[in-house]
């Protein structure tokens, strides 16, 4: 799925502490790509993260996700929740039910996709329940399907929710900073399964990072932003330490190195999974 922005703009607070977040703020990503997002705290990727997704209005502009409107000069769509069933989102907080088992969570996946007498009961046909028994097993949680979410370490509620996107079949991943809150070792892991599900099924990834090595290793194409604006965009491995000082207001996250060969995404797309209404 391609994301198109025109001339987004947002503002938070009202008289004088009315303060610019989005600045007539404008990209297109196309469909396969493997996007990075990045910029100091408060530059507005979270933000641009929640408008794509259909989470909050903006004042002005107008946001498409697959060629589909997802609002337009503050009003939502009316179609929104249909809009939303092509894209995933994963947190920061992992936003799994600690007293479900890591195979139900996945489940939840297709929960815009079924009747709602069967989520009400969670009733899922055997061939739901086989799906998610194989996406566990693509992120390297099959041994787990059966614990409770709560029973996981960060790092592999991280990798169930990208599990849970498979189920759902999201043709667009976007990440609001999922590995800022992991170790190395799982960040760098989960970071390894967005790639292979990019490169594999050619789902779209946007996904915001504060750690730039992890840019530099599996987004070929970053995006920064400073004060609500874009102020990069183009090939990770082409941003210079200058560069990322002034984005990071002095201090870049990380001192570049040699870039890994970043896969070439699939030119097929998958399909999506759900967001909260």
């Amino acid at each position: 799925m391609n994301i198109t922005v025109h001339h987004l703009t947002h503002h938070f607070g009202s008289g004088a502490a009315r303060r610019e977040v989005l600045s007539d703020l404008s990209l297109h990503i196309a469909r396969g790509e493997m996007v990075a997002l990045i910029g100091a705290s408060g530059a507005g990727k979270s933000t641009l993260l929640r408008h794509l997704a259909g989470l909050l209005p903006a004042d002005t502009g107008e946001v498409c996700i697959g060629g589909r409107r997802v609002q337009h000069n503050g009003r939502l769509a009316r179609d929104i929740r249909s809009v939303r069933s092509g894209m995933a989102i994963i947190f920061q907080q992992f936003n799994l039910v600690s007293r479900l088992t890591v195979h139900t969570n996945v489940l939840a996946g297709l929960l815009s996709r079924r009747p709602w007498w069967r989520t009400w009961f969670f009733i899922f046909p055997r061939a739901d329940h086989h799906a998610a028994t194989v996406a566990l097993e693509r992120v390297g949680l099959g041994d787990r399907a059966a614990q409770r979410a709560s029973t996981l370490s960060g790092g592999q509620q991280q990798r169930a929710a990208i599990a849970r996107a498979l189920v759902q079949g999201a043709g667009l991943v976007l990440g609001d900073e999922p590995i800022a809150s992991l170790d190395p070792r799982s960040a760098r892991r989960v970071m390894e399964h967005l790639a292979r599900i990019n490169r594999e099924d050619g789902v779209t990834c946007l996904i915001s990072l504060h750690q730039f090595d992890y840019a530099l290793d599996f987004c070929p194409r970053t995006i920064a932003l400073a004060g609500g604006r874009i102020v990069y965009d183009g090939p990770t491995a082409a941003l210079s330490p200058s560069q990322l000082s002034e984005i990071y207001g002095g201090t870049p996250a990380v001192t570049p190195k040699t870039a890994q060969p970043a896969p070439a995404p699939a030119s097929a797309p998958a399909e999506a999974l759900p967001l909260p209404s």
